[in-house]
């Protein structure tokens, strides 16, 4: 993201790195081990590990954090879109999926449990999820269960 590149490795470091390959910043958390997801934005860094959704700025200070204690869980994948952040999260620590929506500044918007799909497809800690707009302006949400996919439509959250 303009020169700058974040990198989430499987011991549940993030390391964010300039365009000359200089450190801006290294974070690491004895309860996070494996880490998944690190998307940037203009306003900072959201990072997804075992140990929950981060948010930093781009000094590496944390701006917010929404973990198991939060009955959140651990945060798989996810997709920045608009004003909110999509994340499939909760499987290491709580033994089944959730996709939450968050907003950029740290709440929760919504949670959906992911369900068996109709052939028993179930979370297995790996789904996948993403967001977007259709052409009416309605919020569309995605995430997979195996081979499975499951899709939400909410017109009240004004993603974009």
């Amino acid at each position: 993201h303009r020169g700058r590149l974040g990198v989430a490795d499987a011991e549940g470091g993030l390391t964010v790195f300039d365009v000359e390959k200089n450190i801006l910043f290294e974070k690491r958390g004895d309860d996070a081990k494996e880490s998944w997801m690190v998307r940037p934005h203009d306003d900072g860094v959201y990072y997804g590990s075992e140990a929950g959704l981060f948010s930093y700025d781009w000094s590496g200070a944390v701006r917010w954090h929404i973990g198991a204690a939060d009955s959140f869980g651990d945060v798989r994948f996810g997709d920045l879109r608009g004003e909110h952040i999509v994340v499939t999260a909760g499987w290491c620590k709580l033994k089944q999926s959730h996709l939450h929506v968050v907003s950029r500044d740290g709440k929760r918007r919504f949670s959906v449990r992911l369900k068996p799909g109709p052939g028993g497809e179930k979370a297995l800690g790996a789904e996948s999820c993403c967001a977007g707009v259709d052409e009416k302006g309605n919020a569309r949400f995605f995430a997979s269960v195996s081979l499975y996919s499951a899709m939400s439509s909410r017109n009240d959250l004004g993603v974009a």
